[in-house]
């Protein structure tokens, strides 16, 4: 049976919590950044955390978050079923996770009631200091809290866009909650004529690396390398402490792909981001 321990161990044992997940970094970031933030953020939660072990050593990790996302990783097959029953049980709404781990979790998350209502594969990028080919166009400046209503407004066009969801179903509350961690986190702007014309936030901050997220110019200002203006800004702040940055893209976001690559981004790997509904 899996240790279904919520705290971590002593990341100094062979098989702790936090030795994995430092072993498996690109794999398990997003988890990572959620047990960064809870330990930053005062009224942050801990993601709920399972370990799979097999002979005594972690072959498997889970974390589930209050609102249902879920990040899950593994390196033995044989803990997929028992890591697919544990979400069943719970309120699972999204997995993300390196597509070759989550795709083998979707028969069992079906057979246990569960359908995915939207399935995307995305390209995991990443960026070294030694590569990056700063660009800027436009004056980049990183976002204060004065600049709260805008970044929540901009996150809420991203995820209309990005996703398809009606600007009236995503809540302003919510919005704004997540504008205020990409603050914190580090979130940049591109000004125009005294509009804010693109932003790019910081997603996922460790010490390994940061995650670039939320990338979005308004139409009127497209095309003219304001997101990649932003990304760079933000690379380079991160190569001050960090030696990574990393990012997800549509493959089929052409446009976006050819932008990253001229910053000196490399695809790595790939993403699975899939919503699930209740059969």
């Amino acid at each position: 049976m899996p240790d279904r321990s919520a705290a971590p161990k002593a990341h100094d044992a062979p098989s702790s919590l936090g030795a994995y997940l430092g072993q498996h970094c690109l794999g398990t970031m997003f988890l990572l950044g959620e047990l960064a933030h809870a330990q930053r953020a005062v009224f942050a939660r801990r993601p709920e955390t399972f370990t799979y072990e097999l002979d005594g050593v972690i072959r498997g990790v889970c974390g589930l978050t209050r609102e249902g996302r879920c990040f899950p990783h593994w390196t033995d097959e044989r803990v997929v079923p028992e890591m697919a029953s544990d979400l069943a049980s719970r309120d699972v709404r999204m997995v993300s996770g390196l597509e070759r781990l989550v795709g083998p979790l979707l028969p069992p998350l079906r057979g246990q009631g569960l359908r995915p209502i939207q399935d995307e594969v995305e390209v995991l990028c990443q960026l070294d200091a030694a590569s990056h080919r700063p660009t800027q166009v436009g004056p980049v400046r990183r976002a204060s809290m004065a600049d709260l209503d805008v970044v929540a407004e901009l996150r809420i066009s991203f995820e209309a866009e990005y996703f398809g969801v009606a600007r009236h179903l995503i809540p302003m509350r919510w919005a704004r909650r997540i504008a205020k961690r990409y603050i914190d986190d580090g979130t940049y702007l591109v000004e125009v004529d005294g509009m804010v014309a693109a932003m790019a936030a910081i997603e996922v901050d460790i010490p390994q690396l940061s995650l670039a997220a939320a990338v979005y110019t308004r139409r009127a200002y497209r095309r003219r390398g304001y997101a990649q203006s932003v990304v760079s800004a933000l690379a380079a702040d991160v190569f001050l402490t960090k030696p990574l940055v990393v990012l997800t893209v549509r493959e089929s976001n052409v446009g976006a792909m050819r932008a990253y690559r001229a910053l000196g981004f490399e695809p790595v790997d790939a993403y699975r981001f899939v919503t699930l509904r209740s059969l």
